[in-house]
């Protein structure tokens, strides 16, 4: 009876009882015949009988689609995507079609790349943004790409070898705690998402926790030298502004550096300052610049973790937004944008360069 292990092994079973069948001759045939029917109805063309009378039907003009591996016989013809198959009878082709149903089953295995593709799509279809998996398809390059897990089936996985790899690939890349929970996070969802689509019964990250592999991560820690700039290299920095003022007066990038020398805000945040956001002695950051890497749009959204902040106006911040609006009247290019030229509203990305 084992070959109740093919799918709906109830319904044959159920079958087997209803006809009343005793004898392991007429078991074994019927479930041979139900087999048989259950690969034929995966073909999704038509077969027909031609003029000539002959058969046909066709198969999927491909070698390997989406992970998966398909098989072909010598004598097909290409025609849109697909192969023609011709046969002398309808039999023919059906046994043909087994044949090759039979093998496809037998080599198709689902891959740890291939479920995480698989979890990637439907994560782009239902929540992330273009952004979001922009990024999930970099990440995977650093922690996955040309490796020897990309191959493996992802019934081999188990608690025991998924620990081996995230250890060895934390040492070896010498990843920051930060980065060493991303890479968990993308194993744990690829696994999720192969449970959910029954590759597997049960995930072998289930029982693992990111924190107990924090221990084999290199941690950055910055002196007080790194985290902060001397005098010397701040008049440095103004001696260069002053520069790149007088060579280039309409220059706003270079008026929107001196800024974020001040406040210590990010660029994004800083490109999208409008003046109405200087108001009672404030500046207030509640937006923020964001960009599509995938349509190459930009546009401006909430502020980092959706929180306003308010900074206090020093002179020093009062005297440069006074340089700044007096340039663009100079210039002709005011803008309700605070760092604004003639082009419109300055990027994050050239204030960055």
């Amino acid at each position: 009876m084992n070959n109740l292990q093919y799918g709906q092994g109830s319904e044959r079973l159920r079958f087997i009882i209803d006809n009343g069948m005793k004898d392991i001759g007429d078991v074994q045939n019927s479930m041979e015949t139900m087999k048989r029917e259950e690969l034929l109805k995966k073909h999704p063309y038509k077969t027909w009988q031609g003029k000539d009378g002959k058969w046909y039907t066709y198969l999927p003009d491909e070698l390997k689609k989406d992970g998966k591996w398909y098989t072909y016989l010598p004598d097909e013809l290409k025609k849109d995507g697909r192969r023609l198959i011709k046969r002398t009878t309808e039999e023919c082709i059906h046994i043909m079609l087994v044949k090759y149903y039979e093998k496809q089953e037998k080599v198709q295995k689902v891959t740890f790349k291939y479920a995480y593709d698989g979890w990637l799509e439907a994560h782009s279809i239902s929540f992330s943004s273009d952004n979001t998996l922009v990024k999930y398809e970099t990440d995977y390059k650093p922690f996955f790409k040309g490796r020897d897990i990309e191959s493996i089936d992802i019934k081999l996985f188990n608690e025991e070898n998924v620990k081996r790899f995230i250890v060895s690939l934390c040492k070896e890349k010498q990843l920051a705690p930060k980065a060493c929970k991303t890479l968990c996070g993308y194993m744990r969802n690829t696994f999720k998402s192969a449970k959910i689509h029954k590759d597997i019964t049960e995930s072998p990250f289930d029982n693992l926790e990111t924190k107990q592999f924090y221990q084999y991560c290199t941690r950055k820690v910055k002196t007080p030298e790194q985290r902060t700039i001397s005098n010397n290299e701040f008049k440095m920095l103004y001696a260069q502004f002053q520069l790149d003022y007088h060579k280039h007066p309409d220059y706003i990038p270079a008026y929107a550096v001196e800024f974020a020398s001040l406040t210590g805000f990010r660029v994004e945040e800083i490109s999208a300052l409008m003046w109405e956001n200087i108001k009672n002695g404030m500046t207030v950051v509640n937006k923020s610049e964001k960009y599509n890497r995938v349509k190459k749009e930009y546009w401006i959204g909430s502020a980092k973790n959706r929180k306003e902040r308010y900074m206090l106006l020093t002179d020093e911040i009062v005297e440069l937004l006074m340089r700044i609006k007096n340039v663009q009247r100079k210039y002709g290019f005011e803008s309700e944008y605070i760092f604004a030229n003639r082009n419109g509203r300055a990027h994050a990305s050239v204030i960055s360069v």
